[in-house]
This record gives C-alpha cells, sequence and structure tokens, in this order.
C-alpha cells in the first residue's frame, strides 16, 4: 500500500528548490516516510530521463549541467505505480457516478466544492500567474506556465456556448503577441488552436464542412450533403465512449425514429476510433441512422476543436449551429428547431 501510494505523495507535498549557477542546477526535493524508494527527472521535451535519485532522510537531490532551458518533472522511477493509482482513480469515479445518479444533494454540494476550486485557481492565476508569465516570456519555460494558465481560465467554461471571459481573451491576447519560443510550445499551440476553433464554432455560427466516408457506402461525402435543407443533429461519438453509447440509445435513436419524418437528420461522426470497432457498435446498437467514419483523418474533430466525446449540436436548416445539447436538452431544442 506505501508503494502504491507514493506517486500521489510525492505529487501534492513535494517541495523544489532550484539553484542556477553558470548553467549548472542543484534541485532539492523534501517528502517525508519515503526513504529508499527512488526518484527520477524526466526531460518533458525530449522524452528521456535526465537523472536518478534515492530519497534519504525525507530528501533526495539533482544536481547537473545544462546549456539550455529545460522543461522536467520529478516522478517515481516504477511507471507502475503510476497505473495502479490510475485504475484505482478510474475505479473510484465509476463508484461515485453510480452514488451521484441517486443522490442529489451529495452531487450538488461537490459541484459547489469544485465551482470553489476553480473559482481559487482563478484568483491565483489573476494574483500571480500572469506576472510569472510575464517574468518567463522569452523562454521555454513561459510555455508551459501559459499553458497552465490557459487550463485554469477554461475550467468550467463552455466555449461552444458561453461567450469567452475576459481573462480567456487576455489569454488570447497574450497568445496572439507571444514571442516565437513561447508559441513554439507543441501542446500551447494545440490548446490554443482548440480554444480558437471553440470560439469560431460556438452557437450561432455556420456549421463547418468536412469530407468523411459514408458508412453505408463506403464512398467519401461530405456532411453537408447529408443535411441540406433539414434540421440536424450531428453526434461525434466513439465506439469506445460509454456516454456516447447512453446518449445513442436513450436521445438519439428515438429521436430518428420520431421526427425522420418531419425534417430532422441524425448523423452519427465516428472519430477516434477504428471502424471495425465503429462496425461492431453499429450493429450491437442497432443504428439505422446516417453514419459518417472520420477515424483516419479526423477532420471533424479538429473543425470543431473536439476535446472529448460526445459532442453534439444542432443545426438548423439554414446551416446555423443553434446549440450543443444533450439529453431532454437536446430533445426539447429538436421540438423546437422544427
Amino acid at each position: 500500500m506505501k508503494k502504491e501510494t507514493f506517486m500521489l505523495g510525492l505529487l501534492l507535498v513535494i517541495s523544489l528548490a532550484v539553484v542556477a549557477q553558470k548553467n549548472n542546477y542543484s534541485i532539492v526535493g523534501t517528502i517525508t516516510g519515503y526513504d529508499g524508494a527512488y526518484v527520477k527527472m524526466h526531460n518533458k521535451e525530449t522524452n528521456a530521463d535526465i537523472d536518478s535519485a534515492i530519497i534519504a532522510n525525507g530528501m533526495f537531490q539533482f544536481r547537473g549541467h545544462t546549456d539550455t532551458a529545460m522543461l522536467v518533472v520529478v516522478n517515481t522511477e516504477d511507471r507502475s505505480m503510476s497505473y495502479t493509482l490510475k485504475n484505482a482513480r478510474q475505479q473510484v469515479a465509476r463508484q461515485a457516478v453510480r452514488v451521484l445518479d441517486e443522490d442529489k444533494v451529495m452531487y450538488d454540494s461537490l459541484v459547489a466544492i469544485y465551482d470553489a476550486y476553480t473559482q481559487q485557481m482563478k484568483d491565483y492565476v489573476d494574483s500571480a500567474g500572469w506576472s510569472l508569465y510575464e517574468a518567463n516570456a522569452e523562454n521555454k519555460i513561459g510555455g508551459e506556465i501559459l499553458l497552465n494558465i490557459a487550463y485554469v481560465l477554461t475550467m468550467g467554461v463552455d466555449l461552444y456556448n458561453e461567450e469567452p471571459t475576459p481573462a480567456i481573451r487576455r489569454l488570447l491576447s497574450c497568445y496572439a503577441s507571444a514571442s516565437s519560443v513561447v508559441k513554439n510550445h507543441p501542446n500551447l499551440s494545440q490548446y490554443m488552436q482548440k480554444i480558437s476553433t471553440q470560439i469560431q464554432v460556438k452557437t450561432g455560427s455556420p456549421f463547418r464542412d468536412f469530407e468523411a466516408v459514408d458508412y453505408a457506402t463506403g464512398k467519401t461525402t461530405t456532411l453537408s450533403a447529408l443535411i441540406a435543407g433539414k434540421v440536424a443533429v450531428v453526434d461525434l461519438w466513439a465506439s469506445w465512449c460509454g456516454p456516447c453509447r447512453r446518449e445513442i440509445e436513450e436521445t438519439l435513436k428515438p429521436l430518428h425514429i420520431k421526427y425522420a419524418d418531419s425534417g430532422l437528420v441524425v448523423v452519427g461522426v465516428d472519430i477516434w476510433d477504428k471502424i471495425e470497432n465503429h462496425d461492431e457498435a453499429v450493429k450491437e446498437m442497432g443504428i439505422t441512422y446516417p453514419q459518417l467514419v472520420d477515424t483516419d483523418r479526423n477532420n471533424s474533430s479538429l473543425l470543431y476543436g473536439i476535446s472529448g466525446v460526445p459532442r453534439v449540436l444542432l443545426i438548423d436548416r439554414n446551416g446555423i449551429i443553434l446549440g450543443y445539447f444533450r439529453g431532454e436538452e437536446l430533445l426539447e431544442a429538436v421540438e423546437k428547431a422544427l
């Protein structure tokens, strides 16, 4: 049990002090209760281990030399510990979902805790995050700092259905004027592109067309060819996604059956998947409405800034996005659109 909790304890308790002189560095970490365990320093950019150390008397230390700035993480040497914790967290999450389905009071209390935590994080960005970034705006560390600022500022914000907050607009402006070394941070550039895309395809914007394979014919077609002149429900999903399957069974299939003759078309778009798995899921669930297979190029996920599935959008007869909905909200929105 001690080994299984080590990774989490390290992430939560570790304290680092960095001293640099003429390109030499010294990193000292303190943690209690884990003497004899190994830790390592890992270069995030090259994906290579730099050094390892043994915890003794509640401390460990890395010393070395570097000619350039590096983005590094300190972690356990045994990756299996991470997997053990990941599996445990997943089991706890599944159990929590079952409990929350039955206990609205508990759900509301957890939402309140999460919202308070999110606000604290955003307040911290406003009080210290921006100045920390500005002090590193010309080096690689600046890109990592700005990426974490972006993560925090977008927590709990639905850019598909909400206007960007002033803080997010500041983030976009800051990135637009950032130095090349910051913009070249690969994860930052991808995340900022996703944010910008979500704003561009928010409610009230024209839908974005794309090519994919028509599952029924095996031929390349476009989304516009399937939805022209109709109210359309477009569901971006994957066969491995449990919530996607529930949405299909509980909402999308009933919508198709009820309104197919009333000017509504439901279109599934399979992304981040394997064609054989999609084929099995379609047959298993008895899906009869059109399916586009976009597993090779994932054009749709890029054009709509998708960060998770299912993502269901409603498009009117003129090609304008009416919103992104799920469940009962989708049923109500479709009836209104028709």
